[in-house]
């Protein structure tokens, strides 16, 4: 028990923060009220700048995985195609 005491007894302001907020029980979904509380505009913007780059990744994903299903979708339609000529072939 001692050792984890004097693993979060340090003197940087940062991880005094960190102890506080894990004493609070806060998230790390919510970090980002926790840093307008604090008052870091900073982190904010940071916030804001992963959050937009998050979503563009999200839109890529999208618009990579419609073209793969549309592709899917061609190459069932062409195998149904077939598939019904050479039935009627028959």
């Amino acid at each position: 028990m001692n050792e984890r005491r004097e693993k979060y007894k340090t003197t940087n302001i940062e991880s005094k923060k960190m102890i506080e907020r894990m004493k609070k029980g806060i998230k790390k979904k919510n970090r980002k009220n926790v840093a307008e509380k604090d008052g870091n505009e900073i982190n904010i913007e940071n916030e804001r700048k992963n959050e937009g780059k998050n979503t563009q990744k999200r839109h890529i994903e999208r618009e990579r995985r419609k073209e793969i299903y549309e592709e899917e979708k061609k190459q069932e339609e062409t195998c149904r195609k077939k598939w019904t000529k050479n039935k009627l072939r028959k």
